[in-house]
């Protein structure tokens, strides 16, 4: 699960670069940057809110709490 969230931040990432780029070059419109940003930032939370669950997971087993099924 790691794997596929970073390899989709990386690709949003790369769609925020080719963006500034035709926009630099003329051949794009700002709003693809914010399009591209706010999907970035989608994923990027998305993947923030897993870790964190992951972490609190792990943390209640190491704790005897809770088991991970």
């Amino acid at each position: 699960m790691d794997k596929s969230f970073k390899k989709s931040i990386d690709e949003e990432a790369l769609i925020v670069d080719e963006a500034i780029k035709r926009v630099r070059q003329g051949k794009g419109n700002i709003e693809d940057i914010g399009e591209a940003l706010l999907k970035l930032k989608t994923v990027s939370h998305s993947y923030q809110e897993y870790l964190t669950e992951k972490h609190l997971s792990l943390q209640e087993f190491s704790n005897g709490e809770k088991e991970i099924y």
